[in-house]
């Protein structure tokens, strides 16, 4: 009679949780798509100054307290992010010089 008063207790007890889960609603699907848009227009931005080799277009999407990891080093704010493209970039249009 125990393991029947158990095996009632744990069926009631799933039942429950079931139908707990199937009360709730699902959640409300979010519209991503200015979020894809946004990284679209950024991308656009990386593409048109890496072609271009313009260290200015390539920073300006960084903000001014940002933090840029690589070359084992960080690069601490928009000012130290440019001037780093900058010196990756010594035939950007900023470095002619006029002859």
């Amino acid at each position: 009679m125990r393991i029947h008063s158990v095996a009632v207790a744990v069926v009631v007890c799933a039942l429950t949780a079931l139908a707990a889960q199937v009360a709730q609603k699902p959640a409300a699907p979010t519209d991503r798509a200015p979020d894809r848009a946004a990284i679209e227009k950024l991308r656009q931005q990386d593409i048109a100054g890496t072609i271009s080799r313009d260290p200015v277009a390539l920073s300006e999407p960084y903000t001014d307290d940002a933090i840029r990891l690589g070359g084992g080093q960080a690069e601490v704010g928009k000012p130290a992010i440019r001037a780093s493209v900058h010196a990756s970039q010594p035939d950007s249009p900023s470095r002619v010089k006029n002859v």
